[in-house]
């Protein structure tokens, strides 16, 4: 009887045990991922930034003075929007 009580208790903590470990590991490479696809976001803003800077520089021979930010590339339409971090 003990030897069929022990053989069901390990039947039944085994594959929980498996479950629990495909679970943090499949977590684990979502929040890797997601943490990937917002530095690609941020690195675009970073490029799209620079872009609009050298156009303004071109139009104006120097780069904007704005003490707050740079809106006068969006109100100049170099660049749509300002780019913000989402996190």
């Amino acid at each position: 009887m003990e030897q069929k009580k022990k053989n069901t208790i390990i039947g039944t903590l085994l594959p929980s045990l498996l479950i629990a470990l495909l679970t943090i590991t499949v977590v684990y490479f979502i929040k890797d991922t997601s943490r990937a696809s917002r530095d690609n976001h941020r690195m675009a803003d970073v490029r799209q930034l620079r872009f609009a800077l050298d156009l303004y520089f071109s139009a104006h021979g120097e780069f904007p003075i704005d003490p707050y930010g740079t809106n006068v590339l969006v109100t100049e339409g170099h660049i749509p929007r300002m780019p913000y971090d989402t996190n």
